[in-house]
């Protein structure tokens, strides 16, 4: 009975402990998932767009851009680029950019996808970085 006891209460203990050590390794490691601020400048970042264009966010102050992450195989990515590119047209006059960071593909698929989507905003390549810079996992 002793024995059962001991074993039960060794077992919880464990179990709590566990629970504890993962409750602290999470709020540890959430900072560093949380990149984005309300309020404060986006982080900043230079990528090259398909024409060989560098672009820098913050170059881009004082307007609205919109980040979009994709990448040629993703589905919804797909479905929402001519909704994009009607924005964007309907916007780009009035201060509004649309900067496409594609997950670090090759320049012939992203180059295939742009063509067949007729799409007219800059689209670079991310390798990585930008994406880890905004708490995101990169696209593989």
């Amino acid at each position: 009975m002793k024995k059962k006891r001991l074993i039960t209460r060794t077992i919880i203990l464990a179990v709590m402990a566990l629970a504890v050590g993962y409750t602290l390794y999470a709020n540890m490691n959430k900072d560093k998932n949380q990149k984005i601020v309300i309020g404060k400048p986006a982080p900043d970042f230079v990528l090259v767009d398909m024409e060989g264009n560098k672009h820098r966010l913050s170059e881009y102050k004082g307007q609205g851009v919109f980040l979009n992450f994709w990448a040629t195989w993703c589905k919804p990515c797909e479905r929402e680029m001519p909704y994009i590119e009607n924005q964007y047209q309907q916007f780009k006059d009035q201060g509004v950019q649309v900067l496409a960071i594609d997950s670090g593909e090759s320049e012939l698929a992203v180059n295939r996808f742009i063509e067949r989507k007729g799409m007219t905003f800059p689209v670079l390549i991310d390798d990585g970085p930008v994406q880890a810079a905004y708490g995101l996992t990169r696209c593989q």
